[in-house]
């Protein structure tokens, strides 16, 4: 296989497994498979190599990059500070059509938390301040929701590699990454698995 199909074959792989925690099999197949020393050139392709780094530092059984959020009053507050047995961090949009049905739903299972101790992060990637408040507003949500307004391009959203919304990282109380769910139905099944809800 040449080069050029190598990092088009690379690619597609990272494509096709990006969500959930089906990314690190992506990494693993690019890895182990097809990112090879190669005798035209004897490097790896850098966009993928890169793409797979990133993918390993919020792998599960890493520890959850730190974010540190500014609030309104001007205070900070860090990840690492939540205190409870486990953080679910969720990124979402009001500009994904999936984000908003998906919300609703996240909320009835947040309500189904047999512990105060299991906390939400909801991390959005809006750039309009007024949308992600009004939406936070009519939905009522009561967990801790933050808004750097940066979008995707975001430092946070680069620390955690999230290359779609929604994206699901399950924290235990070390903040290491214990589960990240493809969907809101997986997320419950893992929930359930962990007897944290009802």
């Amino acid at each position: 296989m040449n080069a050029d199909m190598r990092a088009f074959v690379s690619t597609q792989l990272l494509n096709q497994f990006q969500y959930g925690d089906y990314d690190i099999l992506g990494a693993y197949i690019n890895e182990h498979y097809v990112v090879t020393e190669t005798c035209e050139t004897g490097a790896k392709p850098t966009d993928v190599t890169q793409r797979i780094d990133k993918i390993r530092r919020v792998a599960v059984g890493k520890n959850a990059p730190e974010i540190t959020m500014i609030q309104e009053t001007g205070d900070s507050l860090r990840l690492s500070a939540i205190a409870g047995d486990y953080t679910l961090v969720v990124f979402w949009a009001t500009t994904c059509p999936h984000c908003t049905e998906m919300l609703p739903k996240l909320k009835k299972v947040y309500e189904r938390r047999k512990s105060t101790t299991t906390k939400v992060l909801a991390i959005s990637l809006d750039l309009d301040d007024t949308k992600w408040k009004d939406f936070n507003k009519a939905g009522n949500y009561s967990w801790i929701s933050y808004c750097d307004h940066k979008g995707p391009a975001g430092p946070i959203v680069s620390d955690y590699n999230v290359t779609g919304t929604p994206s699901f990282f399950l924290l235990d109380k070390n903040k290491t990454i214990v589960a990240k769910p493809a969907t809101i139905e997986d997320l419950t099944s893992t929930l359930t698995q962990l007897n944290l809800i009802d």
